[in-house]
């Protein structure tokens, strides 16, 4: 039966409602009856070709990656380096000479002799977000930084320009003479 014409919104909606609650309740019963059913659902059939189809592809990407690592000789999973890349700097301040080492992975014999200067002074380094220069980490803020940074302007009072000059309220200063 089509809907009317002139029924409203809600009156669809209600209607609406009504069936599909009615449909649950004789998919229910018939599933009660035959508990198989819910096996030829759409959805369910819908989900469980898909997981099949997702566990080919993998199966055929695990394949593939096999044959190619074989036909090149190469292996797929190889050993982790015993050495690892480390960015050291020298933290005296009369030579900030920085590096790349190559170390052991368990290192922990710090600091290190510098090249340049000959000081046990070569720690981890840390790039500058500022200046963009590698800087030892045990310094604190970068020294090429506060190096450049000009140093704070102190404030010196005011002298007046006439020694007894009443208007300011100074008065005669001390190290003039009457």
């Amino acid at each position: 039966m089509p809907p009317k014409l002139t029924a409203t919104w809600r009156e669809r909606l209600t209607d609406h409602a009504q069936r599909a609650v009615a449909d649950y309740s004789r998919w229910r019963a018939d599933l009660r009856d035959d508990p198989t059913l819910v096996w030829r659902t759409r959805p369910i059939i819908f989900a469980i070709t898909g997981i099949v189809l997702i566990g080919i592809a993998f199966g055929i990407q695990a394949l593939a990656n096999h044959w190619v690592a074989a036909a090149s000789g190469s292996r797929v999973f190889e050993k982790p380096t015993p050495t690892a890349t480390v960015y050291v700097a020298c933290a005296n301040p009369n030579c900030l000479d920085a590096a790349v080492l190559q170390l052991p992975m368990n290192f922990r014999a710090w600091p290190l002799p510098c090249a340049t200067c000959g000081g046990a002074s070569v720690h981890r380094a840390e790039l500058c977000k500022s200046c963009r220069t590698w800087y030892a980490a045990s310094q604190g803020p970068c020294p090429h930084c506060t190096a450049k940074a000009a140093p704070p302007k102190t404030l010196t009072p005011r002298k007046p320009s006439k020694p007894g000059d009443s208007e300011d309220g100074w008065g005669p200063l001390p190290d003039s003479a009457p």
